[in-house]
């Protein structure tokens, strides 16, 4: 029987040696028939594949292979799809080359330059403090001291804690202060208990400042959980040249200006008990000494004595316009407890060069706005000047009170 051995592809019968010569030689024969067969079939299948011209027919070839073959080829060129079965170049630089290079994430960020803030974690409040994180929008961080905060959210009550210990900028996280006995060191209000008016709180929200030239601010903003009876008002104190300065109160009305409920209490609290009396004095009678027209003719030192009267008119509208008028104040007292005033009306008080004197000596008083006033040429214009002397002391202080006409 023969051996019937075939190619593992084609299945081409195989001479064998065990086989009779005359049957090998007709396999062989067979296999170079079947061989004669898939040649041409393989040149019939390549001509399908040729245009016209010859060469590969590329519209039988796959729309992304045609349009790779369509691209020309360049030095630093990446292909890319910019739609289906369409390509186009991009440059390739070689920060491209360099960022397509890098084995890993860590290698990437290198590339691009992206330091530890590309790994950072984010805040997770407005009060998060926790060092090297970013703050999201919204969040305000805080200072890197728990302790402190940016925003007044005070947790608990502390009465342990210095305040001149308090120097990292931000609000402390919690109210300080106690009972007068309780309090912390330094307190703003020391040992001093609640009272109507006084002004004083048992707690705190302190806030620090600070430059970096080591100067700072603290505020003590008072807390309280009943009806503000005592008027308490925040306090602020300095720090500088190595030491705080005394806490003090910021001005409240309510606090800092009781005024009482009558005249009497209100002038008594502004220091002008006296004042009553005076103003009556001047609506309800005061003597004018009526001087008459002065310098006339050229100078004139007219004597004005203050002890006698304390009102004192004179004109000047038919005064020349040279020379000077002398105004020369004399018998002036001083008092220990009282003001003394009194009271010039000049009518056409700038026709001449105003001199005044204090018992023949001049005098330079120190007037109101720290210059003297101009005063009318107008012939019917009219100038009211005080002048007056406050208890105890020899300045003569003056001021214009009422300009106008006659």
């Amino acid at each position: 029987m023969d051996v019937d051995q075939k190619t593992p592809n084609a299945e081409l019968p195989l001479p064998h040696p065990d086989n009779d010569l005359s049957d090998d030689v007709l396999r062989i024969r067979a296999s170079l028939q079947m061989v004669d067969g898939l040649l041409a079939a393989l040149a019939s299948g390549l001509d399908g594949l040729t245009a016209e011209g010859g060469g590969l027919d590329l519209n039988l070839l796959p729309a992304n292979l045609r349009a790779l073959a369509a691209l020309a080829g360049a030095a630093d060129r990446l292909p890319y799809f910019t739609g289906a079965g369409a390509l186009s170049l991009s440059t390739l630089t070689a920060f491209g080359r360099t960022l397509l290079a890098a084995g890993d994430s860590a290698s990437g960020r290198v590339a691009l330059a992206l330091g530890s803030a590309a790994t950072a974690n984010v805040t997770t409040s407005a009060t998060d403090v926790t060092a090297g994180r970013l703050l999201r929008v919204g969040d305000l961080g805080g200072p890197v001291n728990a302790n402190y905060r940016y925003l007044p959210t005070a947790t608990g009550t502390d009465n342990v804690a210095d305040f001149n210990n308090l120097i990292v900028p931000g609000w402390f996280k919690s109210l300080l202060g106690g009972a007068p006995a309780d309090r912390n060191p330094n307190h703003p209000d020391g040992l001093t208990p609640i009272a109507a008016g006084n002004g004083v709180a048992n707690y705190y929200w302190p806030l620090v400042g600070r430059h970096d030239g080591g100067g700072m601010f603290q505020l003590a903003f008072p807390y309280i959980s009943a009806a503000n009876i005592s008027k308490a008002s925040i306090k602020f104190r300095m720090f500088g040249a190595g030491q705080w300065s005394d806490w003090d109160s910021l001005m409240l009305a309510s606090a800092n200006f009781q005024l009482g409920p009558t005249q009497a209490s209100a002038l008594t609290a502004l220091g002008l008990t006296g004042l009553p009396a005076r103003v009556a004095a001047l609506e309800g009678g005061q003597t004018v000494t009526a001087l008459g027209d002065v310098a006339t003719t050229g100078a004139q030192t007219v004597d004005l004595n203050v002890t006698a009267g304390k009102f004192f008119t004179a004109s000047m509208a038919t005064a020349s316009a040279t020379g000077t008028l002398t105004l020369n104040f004399t018998n002036v007292p001083v008092s220990e407890t009282s003001i003394i005033t009194w009271h010039v009306e000049l009518i056409r008080g700038a026709r001449k060069t105003l001199v005044l004197q204090l018992d023949g000596v001049p005098l330079t008083p120190t007037w109101s706005g720290g210059a003297a006033p101009l005063l009318s040429a107008a012939a019917t214009g009219r100038d009211l000047l005080m002048f007056y002397r406050m208890p105890g002391r020899a300045t003569v202080y003056a001021m214009l009170v009422d300009s106008g006409t006659v």
